[in-house]
């Protein structure tokens, strides 16, 4: 495998050419950057040669950005990045299954000056044309452009936005039908705001090719604040939304709320007060109120309480939500150099659900939840109905499609969403979530929690023991939905940190035990060090280290270990040097083990920078394989 011959020509120019100079213009000031880079990828499977696989990509960016005329009214920046070529080769048949050309760039212009408005335009392109694996072939064209308008008159600063995104995508399995995306996304936006005062008015249009998929959505959001005295303030909202299309009458929602926060705080004899309270009135869906207090005298005793109530109404009855807490703090100074700080805390928590009729139903519109790693979120109400779930993304121009992005699976009371491999509802995404509640004739739950924390210390050493835990309060009246679940976490440990003739150390171990009810009982003990040193000015370096060992209905244990070392060599050289281990032990199942080892290097020189690096990593037991990654960049700045 060996660089293209114009790969190695731009590389060359990279870091002989002379500064670059603007020409036929007056520029005030200018500055750029090119950089070109090379990662390179190979993994190979012992036991099953059929699946290595070899990859490598090229790629090279231009970034430009200044000033431009005397009096600097424009601002300029551009980039430019063409991807140069990615292959990959995998074992089975020795030929390419993925090759990718990718140009992407983006130019945004700035008035600047002393004007009273500010003009700024972007732009965007991406083309990219892919083979896949498998015979499959993708091409994707995707432009987004942008104009902004902004006024700078101080009472009510405001911007005028119009954005168009388009987005053409055609994907061609070997041997199938061809799957044809052509979107388009227009908004309009005005948006004002100051210190009292904020609006957004926004017109969204959106285009598919389909009726049953475009629509419009036209938005008013309007806010009103009031402050006086430190932090309290007055803030009452209106939102009104109305959406046309999708093969759907047109549909308005409105929501008007008012949020009353008010905030003192003073001292006295008795030590120092703060107060803070807020109460919101939603008037189409619920209310809210909350109360915190904290009390402290001379840093050693401070005491803190507070509550939240809230409520919702449903078409078919009312939902009502309440807790109180609170939480004590003290310290002392012991005899030998010993502290000893003491914390508990206590707290009540009820909730009643009721309706009007038997088996009402209740709506839920609009609820977030972004996907994490997961790949799983779990709605915020109980007894959802399944056959009700919409989810739509955030801008409610996309709605997913259960069984080819998503999957329903109940876990009494509650109803989880789990994404599909290859589904559009990717790590990530926000969606909004529209269901029914299918609500009991009457639930009440009541509990109890309370936690403490005994802590010690003398110099580097630390040892604590705490408690948290919930117990339910049998009221008579059972609960179909139950919200508050029992749980009892105990743990105790200690840390010694600290400096030392060998280098900074820190060593920590813990043991906790957690119930769950009615989940199995865990216990797991971690043990975590670390060492860090400075040789001189020029060398140091660190080391990581954790065990983990867990009991529940699975036991496995894992250790983890890391080091690194860096060496400036001279002033414009560094050299680097990274290890790490993974080893993992499960009784019930199997086993993995990894090693890994990484050098690189940085160096600079005036205006030319470059990086190479190379790492191996190898896994010695379960599925046995090695990878090998070498990285090269380098930059040119002018």
């Amino acid at each position: 495998m060996r660089l293209g011959t114009g790969t190695a020509l731009i590389a060359a120019l990279l870091a002989l050419a002379p500064p670059a100079r603007a020409q036929g213009l007056q520029v005030d000031e200018v500055s750029g950057v090119l950089e070109f880079g090379f990662d390179g990828y190979w993994s190979q499977v012992p036991a099953n040669p059929t699946i290595s696989r070899t990859a490598w990509r090229e790629s090279l960016q231009l970034r430009l950005n200044g000033f431009v005329s005397d009096p600097r009214l424009v601002r300029f920046d551009l980039v430019a990045r063409p991807l140069l070529g990615q292959r990959a080769w995998s074992g089975f048949d020795d030929s390419p299954n993925g090759q990718i050309q990718t140009l992407n760039g983006y130019g945004r212009i700035v008035l600047l000056g002393g004007a009273p408005v500010s003009f700024s335009a972007w732009w965007s392109r991406l083309s990219e044309n892919q083979d896949l694996a498998f015979g499959a072939h993708q091409e994707t064209d995707a432009t987004d452009w942008e104009l902004e308008l902004g006024s700078r008159w101080r009472p009510l600063p405001a911007r005028l936005t119009y954005s168009d995104r388009s987005l053409q995508q055609l994907y061609r399995p070997n041997g199938l039908l061809s799957k044809f995306v052509d979107e388009r996304r227009r908004t309009l936006r005005l948006s004002a705001s100051n210190s009292k005062l904020r609006l957004d008015i926004e017109r969204l249009d959106y285009e598919s090719g389909s009726s049953d998929r475009d629509f419009v959505r036209n938005l008013l959001d309007l806010d009103h604040t009031l402050r006086w005295g430190k932090g309290s303030r007055l803030t009452s909202g209106f939102v009104y939304v109305t959406r046309s299309g999708m093969g759907e009458f047109e549909r308005v929602n409105w929501r008007q709320s008012v949020r009353i926060r008010h905030v003192r705080s003073f001292s006295s004899s008795l030590g120092y007060q703060l107060f803070d309270a807020t109460v919101l009135s939603d008037f189409n869906r619920g209310w809210s109120a909350s109360y915190l207090g904290n009390w402290s005298r001379r840093s050693r005793l401070k005491i803190a309480f507070g509550g939240e109530a809230r409520g919702r109404s449903f078409r078919q009855g009312t939902q009502r939500y309440g807790r109180a807490r609170s939480r004590l703090a003290a310290g002392t100074r012991l005899p030998m150099g010993f502290s000893l700080n003491l914390a508990a805390g206590a707290g009540y928590e009820w909730f009643k659900r009721s309706v009007l009729r038997e088996n009402g139903v209740g709506t839920v519109v609009g609820e977030r939840h972004v996907i994490d790693a997961s790949g799983s979120f779990v709605l915020n109400e109980p007894l959802a109905e399944p056959t009700s779930v919409v989810i739509t993304n955030e801008d409610g121009t996309l709605v997913f499609v259960e069984g080819l992005d998503y999957r329903l699976v109940e876990s009494p009371p509650r109803l989880e969403v789990f994404t599909l491999p290859g589904g559009r509802m990717t790590e990530g995404t926000a969606v909004l979530v529209d269901y029914q509640i299918r609500l009991s004739a009457e639930a009440a739950e009541n509990s109890w929690t309370y936690s403490y924390e005994v802590t010690l210390r003398k110099g580097p050493f630390t040892g604590y023991h705490s408690r948290a835990a919930r117990k339910l309060i049998d009221n008579g009246i059972q609960a179909l939905s139950p919200t508050f679940r029992e749980f009892d976490d105990i743990s105790v440990g200690a840390r010694l940190s600290g400096g030392t003739p060998i280098g900074s150390l820190s060593l920590a171990a813990d043991l906790a035990q957690r119930a769950r009810f009615p989940s199995p009982d865990s216990r797991q003990l971690q043990i975590r060090g670390s060492w860090s040193n400075l040789f001189g000015p020029r060398l140091k370096a660190n080391l990581t280290a954790r065990y983990t060992s867990r009991t529940n209905s699975r036991r496995f244990k894992i250790f983890e270990g890391t080091g690194r070392a860096e060496w400036r060599a001279t002033s414009r050289l560094r050299l680097h040097l990274g290890l790490s281990a993974y080893d993992w032990t499960d009784k019930a199942f199997q086993a993995e083990r990894f090693v890994g080892a990484g050098v690189g290097a940085e160096w600079q020189i005036r205006r030319v920078s470059a990086r190479l690096s190379y790492d191996r990593n190898a896994w010695t037991k379960g599925f046995e394989r090695t990878e090998d990654r070498l990285v090269a960049q380098l930059t040119r700045s002018f």
